[in-house]
């Protein structure tokens, strides 16, 4: 599968304990996908607009509603939710720190 990148790259790093929030750059109505890569930890993340907060709180087993994790190394793409303008991460285990993800927005095939 190829993906294409539509602009820039959004960098969220220091990612620890508390919850990062950034918009995703270049991310408009006709991005289909985003691309989130997870460099030096396991990482939840959880996309929608500014209000937004990933949660690393499991309750029987799972993340709440809308959290997944990508793990460190990993390269993931997703198609992006209508709402989705902003990513929130934080780190899986609750107690790593300096963690970062990079985001693309852009088009699969």
């Amino acid at each position: 599968m190829s993906f294409q990148i539509s602009g820039q790259t959004t960098k969220i790093s220091s990612i620890g304990t508390t919850p990062i929030t950034k918009p995703i750059a270049n991310i408009d109505n006709l991005s289909e996908q985003i691309r989130i890569m997870a460099v030096d930890v396991n990482i939840v993340v959880k996309l929608g607009d500014d209000s937004v907060t990933a949660s690393n709180t499991y309750t029987s087993d799972a993340l709440p509603q809308g959290n997944f994790v990508i793990l460190a190394g990993a390269i993931e793409v997703f198609n992006v939710p209508t709402d989705a303008t902003h990513i929130s991460c934080v780190c899986e285990d609750g107690v790593s720190s300096g963690g970062t993800v990079w985001v693309n927005a852009g088009y699969g095939e």
